[in-house]
């Protein structure tokens, strides 16, 4: 799996991504924070980008194969 570790700013790329077990955190080719819950990855992918960002490193969290946070304006209608 190819997972995209930093930007060209240098901003670190944390991925939520499904594993063997369920979910992990993939972040410069290694895979940590393993869970069975998705919910609980995130919230590790969260810390490690908050650790980050402490240390003066910019940070962002994606969750593989997701493109937005929001259902489209006319899904929440039906």
């Amino acid at each position: 799996m190819a997972v995209q570790a930093s930007t060209a700013d240098g901003r670190a790329i944390f991925t939520v991504t499904p594993d063997d077990t369920g979910w992990a955190v993939a972040f410069e080719g290694e895979m940590y924070d393993h869970s069975r819950d998705k919910q609980e990855a995130l919230a590790a992918a969260h810390r490690r980008a908050r650790a980050c960002h402490d240390s003066g490193r910019a940070a962002q969290v994606t969750i593989s194969g997701e493109v937005s946070f929001a259902p489209r304006a006319d899904a929440r209608r039906r």
